[in-house]
C-alpha cells in the first residue's frame, strides 16, 4: 500500500502573538512508498510529528488530501476511518500510551480486542522479539520507560500492518534495543510495508532507505529534491 499526500498543510490559528496563523507544516506533496523505510529527521518543533499525524489519520489537515492507494483518508466517516486505521496502520506514538488497567500481553493485543479478536501466540512472539516476554503478565505500573516503549512497538505490529508510522520510536532505549527496533522496522519495510519514522536521532540514517529533512514546516530530501520524488 502506497501513501500519497497532495498539498497537505497544517495551520493553527492564534488569538495572541505577532500573527494570527502559525503554519506547522507548509503545503507539500509527499509520497510514502511501500517496501522502503523512510526517515524524516528534524529538530523539535520542525513539524515532523504534525506531518506524521496527518499522514496516519490522527490529525485532519487544514488543506490537501491524503490517499492510501486510491482511498481518500479524510473523506471517510469517523467509524470507517477508525476501522481502516485499525486494519491497515501500525502507529507507534512518541509518548506513553499503554492502558494501565491491562496487562502487558493485553495491551499488545488491544488492536485485536477492540473488534472482538485475540491472538496470544502472535502477541507473545512480538514480546519475545523485543525482549519483554517475561513481563507479559505484569501491570503497566511495573514497567520502565524503555519497556513501555517496546510494548507500544509490539502493539503497533500485532496486525501485520501495511503501513507503519513511528514517532521517535527509540527515544527511551539504549543502543542495543535501538538497534533491535530499527532492524525490525527495516525488516517490516523489506516485507513490503510502507514505513515512516520521524526522529531527531542521527543513528536512524544507518537504517534508512530514504532520508528526508524537515525544518520550519518544510520537508526536503537530503539532496534538495522534494519529498514526493
Amino acid at each position: 500500500m502506497e501513501v500519497r499526500a497532495e498539498q497537505i498543510t497544517k495551520d493553527y490559528f492564534r488569538k495572541h502573538g505577532d500573527g494570527n496563523v502559525f503554519t506547522a507544516v507548509d503545503a507539500c506533496d509527499f509520497l510514502l512508498p511501500a517496501g522502503l523505510l523512510t526517515v524524516v529527521r528534524g529538530k523539535s518543533g520542525s513539524g515532523k510529528s504534525t506531518l506524521l499525524n496527518m499522514l496516519s489519520g490522527n490529525l485532519t489537515p487544514t488543506a490537501g488530501h491524503v490517499f492510501y492507494d486510491d482511498a481518500d483518508l479524510y473523506s471517510m466517516k469517523d467509524d470507517e476511518l477508525s476501522r481502516f486505521r485499525n486494519n491497515n496502520i501500525g502507529y507507534i506514538p512518541q509518548g506513553r500510551s499503554a492502558v494501565w488497567s491491562l496487562t502487558v500481553l493485553e495491551n499488545v493485543m488491544l488492536p485485536l480486542m477492540l473488534y472482538g479478536a485475540r491472538d496470544e501466540k502472535r502477541a507473545v512472539e512480538l514480546l519475545e522479539r523485543f525482549n519483554i516476554s517475561d513481563l507479559k503478565d505484569e501491570k503497566i505500573s511495573r514497567l520502565s520507560g524503555g519497556e513501555l516503549r517496546r510494548l507500544s512497538i509490539a502493539r503497533a505490529l500485532i496486525k501485520d500492518p501495511e503501513v507503519v508510522f513511528a514517532d521517535e520510536p527509540t527515544g527511551d532505549l539504549d543502543d542495543v534495543n535501538t538497534g533491535i527496533v530499527f532492524e525490525e522496522l527495516r525488516g517490516i519495510a523489506r516485507s513490503g510495508a510502507a514505513v515512516l519514522v520521524v526522529t531527531h536521532e542521527e543513528d536512524a540514517a544507518a537504517y534508512a532507505d530514504r532520508m528526508l529533512n524537515m525544518e520550519g514546516g518544510v520537508i526536503s530530501a537530503e539532496d534538495g529534491t522534494t519529498a514526493s520524488q
